[in-house]
């Protein structure tokens, strides 16, 4: 027994140099040799033997593999103590151990053994750096070159950023670059776990720049592997288990789907976090991003040239970190405004997702969050960051925001606005809209966008998704340059039509005046683009009356007043405010009466009679193209069809009584007469471009230029006399008593047309047939009475009781209602039908005999039995005349002139033609000159 006792005395003693005994490591002859002990690995017998006997007893102790076991379940105590727990004595006693290791890279004698080739290879220029320590030197290299070594020294520098990533005193340019800004900040906090580094990351803005840079670095070269980030790893690694078990390791491939699935229901919050102050580091620095920096290392040189040389040698500086921290950021951001010019696509989408991160938080857009630093503390403290809430908070509040926060607010914003990803409470409330109806539609170039718009008022669409799509059009609509597809579309004609209406290319803001001005000069639109897009904005004013923000500016207190339980959309506001229009502010009036204008171009611009006649246009104008009017008027044309519509009816009768107000809701209209209104009605028409509310001329809006235009009708031109004549057809075709119009005739429908048929007015057409037949059986008894009179009363000045004749009023309407497709009246006043119309009239009134038949406006369109005798009668009478003229020149006139006249003046001709034979002159010779004869030949054949 004691001698068994005394051989393990000896193995022991034999065995325990193995741990105490010490050798030297010069491999790396730049640097000073290094002192092994313990065979490069820790003390087992030291203050961690109860983790190594329970822990780590199947690990052979050398080359750090025992203090790798141990480190391996330090980290796992930091992401859940709960497994194990390791006291602080063992941990200090493992840190000290990587601490004193890598401050010379020849005491890590497998990493020195592995990477010797390595470091001749990518580091042998320490001669180069001779300002920096040859350790620290080799020590960035061999990171920054990690991508190009071999396996073996690939796998060795892999766990040495491990050590560095769990503690900062392991890193020993990080730790002497943090060590001031350690004891500031973060003296008291637990050392391992990443603690401290996430201590300083919290206080990023009160560090030195010099720690603040080895910070960014040691991030960037941790940005491939999950674990190399200490922080984020312990408090994402149960949303790794449970989002992302089957991803596998490396590229970054964990942290995308981390950030992928961060705002799903169950994930952690403390994990979310972490992530977006990640984000937002990657955000202001492109470096830490390493797919970025070499997916766009071409494209940054290319296209963001002037910042990558601007303070730094290319990319090979920005990446050892000679530059400073606006580079970098303004290379992000320049690779984000040329998004659309990156050659490479794995750029291109890179780019693509950290512009949609800056669109749903201002942490990851560094230019708002500089700009708009001290706005945000002031105005949206308690605003929680992330689905845009603290840009949405801004944007509510613009007007208190300073000038520099309010000018790059609305820059980011007209950025967003080509992309739905850049939308994100947009996107997250129409996830379904989009599935449903929008699938195939790109989201780029704001086509996934229109695409909800277009379907916002579809039975199935969300009403959270129609409640975002409208506050985005609300704000596209507060500026032309936040519509994205307009202002694309518009760009020229806003320059060439709008100048001065907006400095636009000084980048002054234009609320709704570049859009009021293009829309005003819809016709002088150059781009055919532009006008579609125009066109779609109208629809969006007509739609929702925030979107015209001029129109909700002037109409605030009066929507207040009248429409404030009334819903918005589909154009119910507008139409509660034009009920209500005799109450309405004057300048409400004015823009309402403006809109209305732009409205009557196309029935695509009134929502409500495009819902209430959907089925009439498809069966009665499928074929008609829309502008100017055509659909409307097609809709009225067709509406004493049996087969149309009471609802469709009633609208476009509601909008017919409407015109009759306001002789600029007719389009056709207004462009044939524009000129003879400037001219004989001047007066009276409100010209609403350039007055103010005040001065608008209410009579015109009251019927008093039609009213202008009949009473001139004789002095209009053609096109005007045709438009008015067709204008007064639809109204009274469309008959109301109360019209501002038709309202002359109410008394005479009354009497000679309801008395016999009591629903005359509710059939389109009937009272206008009606009175056409009451008018012409009057004009036949007006003229019979004339006639009468004329022979009864030769001299007399007295005139013979009225016999209840139609109101005057109501018989020049009537006469001017001439079926639109009639146009040989109106061409009379300009023909010599006119004069033979005058002269048949006069002898009418002299005879008392009608010799013509006439029309509702007295126009001569026939000729009566009377009218032919009379007209034969005259013709022979002129042939007698003609021939005594001819007998009296052949017996007196002609002799006396010499003229010596054939017997026979017309001779017959060849094949049954007459010929005009000679007719000869003698001349008297003069001063024995000889004669001459003129002579008249073949005149006529």
């Amino acid at each position: 027994m004691k001698i068994i006792l005394l051989l393990s005395i000896l193995f022991f003693i034999s065995f325990s140099p193995i741990y105490c005994d010490s050798k030297n490591s010069d491999v790396f002859t730049d640097l000073p040799p290094a002192e092994i002990k313990n065979n490069d690995d820790i003390d087992p017998q030291g203050n961690c033997k109860g983790y190594v006997d329970k822990h780590c007893k199947a690990v052979k102790p050398g080359e750090a593999e025992l203090a790798d076991c141990l480190n391996s379940i330090i980290i796992k105590s930091d992401v859940d103590n709960s497994v194990i727990e390791v006291d602080d004595a063992c941990r200090e006693e493992v840190y000290q151990y990587f601490i004193q290791r890598n401050s010379n890279l020849n005491k890590n004698v497998p990493l020195a053994r592995a990477c010797k080739t390595d470091v001749s290879t990518y580091c042998n220029n320490t001669w180069f750096f001779s300002s920096i320590e040859p350790s620290d030197y080799l020590l960035s290299c061999l990171k920054d070159n990690r991508d190009h070594l071999a396996n073996l020294c690939k796998k060795e520098v892999s766990k040495l950023l491990m050590e560095s990533a769990w503690d900062i005193r392991s890193d020993p340019i990080l730790f002497r670059s943090c060590e001031e800004d350690v004891k500031s900040h973060c003296d008291k906090v637990p050392r391992g776990g990443g603690r401290v580094q996430g201590c300083l990351r919290d206080h990023t803005l009160e560090l030195s720049w010099e720690c603040r840079e080895q910070l960014n670095i040691q991030e960037a070269q941790s940005d491939g592997s999950l674990p190399l980030s200490a922080r984020l790893y312990s408090k994402c690694l149960n949303d790794k288990r449970n989002f992302c078990a089957d991803t596998r390791p490396g590229s970054a491939r964990a942290k995308d789907c981390l950030e992928m699935h961060m705002h799903d229901p169950n994930f952690s919050s403390e994990c979310r976090v972490e992530l977006e102050n990640a984000l937002a580091r990657r955000a202001a620095d492109f470096r830490l991003d390493s797919r970025l920096q070499t997916d766009c290392a071409d494209d940054i040189e290319r296209v963001c040239a002037f910042y990558s040389d601007e303070s730094v040698d290319g990319l090979e500086g920005l990446s050892t970190g000679s530059g400073d921290v606006e580079t970098y950021a303004s290379i992000t951001n320049c690779l984000q405004d040329f998004v659309d010019d990156l050659s490479s696509a794995s750029c291109k989408a890179r780019v693509q997702t950290y512009l949609s991160l800056s669109s749903q938080d201002i942490r990851f857009n560094s230019r708002l969050a500089d700009a708009c630093f001290e706005d945000r503390r002031k105005h949206c403290a308690d605003v929680q960051p992330g689905s845009a809430r603290v840009i949405r908070c801004l944007s509510d509040k613009r007007d208190k925001l300073s000038n520099d926060c309010r000018a790059r607010l609305f820059d980011e914003e007209v950025r967003f606005g080509s992309n739905i990803d850049f939308l994100q409470p947009l996107k997250d409330a129409c996830t379904s809209e989009l599935t449903k109806f929008c699938r195939d539609i790109p989201h780029g170039q704001a086509r996934a966008i229109r695409c909800l718009q277009e379907h916002q008022f579809d039975r199935d669409f969300g009403s959270n998704c129609r409640k975002e799509v409208a506050s985005y059009e609300r704000r596209a609509s507060s500026d032309f340059r936040l519509n994205h597809r307009l202002a694309a579309a518009c760009q020229n004609d806003a320059l060439n039509l709008c100048a001065e209406t907006c400095d636009i290319a000084g980048g002054q803001l234009c609320m709704g005046a570049v859009l009021r001005c293009l829309t005003d000069r819809r016709e002088a639109l150059t781009d055919g683009t532009c006008r579609k897009e125009v066109d779609y904005f109208l629809k969006m004013e007509v739609n929702d009356y925030r979107n015209d923000v001029l129109l909700a500016a002037a109409c605030r207190n009066d929507v207040d007043k009248f429409c404030s339980k009334v819903e918005t959309g589909e154009g119910r506001v507008h139409e509660c405010l034009r009920k209500n229009r005799s109450g309405l502010s004057p300048a409400c009036r004015r823009e309402e009466i403006l809109l209305e204008e732009q409205e009557a171009e196309s029935v695509e611009l009134r929502p409500s009679l495009l819902k209430q006649c959907a089925k009439e246009r498809k069966a009665f104008c499928a074929n008609v193209s829309t502008g100017r009017a055509r659909v409307f008027r097609c809709l009225a044309d067709s509406s004493g069809d049996p087969d149309f519509g009471e609802v469709c009816r009633n609208a476009v009768r509601d909008i017919v009584q409407r015109r009759q107000a306001n002789w600029r809701l007719d389009p056709a209209l207004r462009r044939a007469c524009k000129d003879d209104v400037a001219e004989m009605c001047a007066d009276i028409d409100s010209t609403l471009n350039g007055k103010s509310a005040a001065e608008i001329n209410t009579t015109s809006l009251e019927g008093g230029v039609y009213r202008c235009l009949m009473n001139q009708y004789e002095n209009l031109d053609g096109g005007c006399q045709r438009e008015l004549s067709r204008a007064s057809h639809m109204a009274l075709t469309l008959y109301a008593a109360d019209g501002i119009l038709t309202n002359v005739c109410s008394s005479d429908v009354k009497s000679r047309c309801e008395s016999k048929r009591p629903n005359i007015a509710q059939q389109p057409g009937e009272v206008l047939g009606c009175l056409e037949q009451v008018y012409a059986e009057e004009e036949k008894a007006k003229a019979k009475d004339a006639s009468k009179k004329k022979k009864n009363n030769k001299g007399s000045s007295s005139s013979s009781k009225n016999n209840n004749y139609m109101n005057a009023n109501c018989s020049l309407l009537v006469a001017l209602a001439e079926p639109p497709s009639t146009q040989r009246n109106f061409d009379a006043y300009l023909s010599t039908a006119y004069a033979v119309s005058q002269l048949a009239s006069s002898i009418e009134s002299s005879t008392g005999f009608q010799l013509t038949e006439r029309d509702r406006a007295g126009n001569a369109t026939g000729v009566t039995l009377t009218g032919w005798s009379a007209l034969l009668g005259l013709t022979a009478a002129l042939t007698v005349f003609i021939y005594a003229l001819v007998v009296v020149g052949r017996k007196y006139i002609f002799p006396f002139l010499g003229v010596h006249m054939p017997k026979a003046m017309v001779a017959a001709g060849s094949g049954g033609k007459y010929t005009m034979l000679v007719v000869k002159k003698k001349a008297s010779s003069a001063g024995g000159g000889g004669g001459g004869m003129s002579q008249i030949t073949n005149l006529m054949q």
